[in-house]
């Protein structure tokens, strides 16, 4: 049996057990013996910080309003609401603006589109980061973990 563990761990589970029996009412089940072994992979090389940061993504020379949903070193997902119109391909380079709430600094990212995803109510996509962007993303990481604590 393999599973697949979504959010921000990004990990494959898998084990060997016995089918015990299936249910077809009221939805189909099956139970299954507890596994002796149990293996875990993770499919992300840095785990992933939940977030709900307000942010701007300029694709070509237009500038959209996104929601930066989670956040680590390596890269980001984000969603534009109303997004449907934006034309995006996979490994397309783009800039992300985080603009400091007291107007002091802004954070700007850039990287590549990694995945798309479209959503009933926009467009969802991963963005990995360039290695210029490291010191920014750092630096937008402490700043996210200092202000939730």
């Amino acid at each position: 049996m393999r599973g697949l563990i979504e959010g921000h761990e990004g990990a494959v589970v898998a084990f060997v057990s016995t089918i015990k029996q299936t249910l077809q009412m009221p939805s189909r089940i099956m139970v299954l013996d507890f596994p002796r072994t149990v293996g875990l992979q993770n499919l992300r090389s840095s785990i992933r910080i939940e977030t709900d940061i307000d942010a701007k993504v300029k694709v070509d020379d237009n500038y959209w309003q996104t929601t930066i949903t989670n956040l680590s070193i390596n890269g980001c997902q984000l969603n534009i609401v109303n997004g449907e119109k934006l034309v995006l391909s996979e490994k397309k380079s783009l800039e992300i603006v985080v603009e400091d709430e007291q107007g002091a600094s802004n954070f700007k990212l850039t990287g590549a589109v990694c995945n798309l995803k479209q959503q009933n109510d926009g467009l969802s996509f991963g963005v990995m980061f360039d290695s210029e962007s490291n010191e920014q993303v750092s630096q937008l990481l402490l700043s996210t973990i200092t202000a939730k604590g």
